[in-house]
């Protein structure tokens, strides 16, 4: 799945391009309503996987960014 337009970086692009970043096929990802819960939020979960070099070839994150991913 890449990453909404508004959010996608041309760094991200580069990366995907070399090999560097992956992407999932939307076909592999089970889609799931999740109820709003405060515990849930992306600045609650991600410290606990920001170091997991697995999960984040996947994000268009980078260690130097300023914002969270989606």
């Amino acid at each position: 799945m890449v990453p909404s337009f508004k959010k996608i970086s041309m760094r991200f692009v580069k990366d995907f391009l070399s090999g560097k970043k992956q992407l999932l096929r939307s076909s592999a990802v089970n889609q799931v309503n999740v109820p709003s819960f405060p515990e849930l939020a992306v600045n609650k979960i991600f410290p606990l996987i920001k170091d997991n070099e697995d999960i984040l070839s996947y994000l268009d994150y980078y260690s130097d960014s300023t914002e969270l991913p989606e």
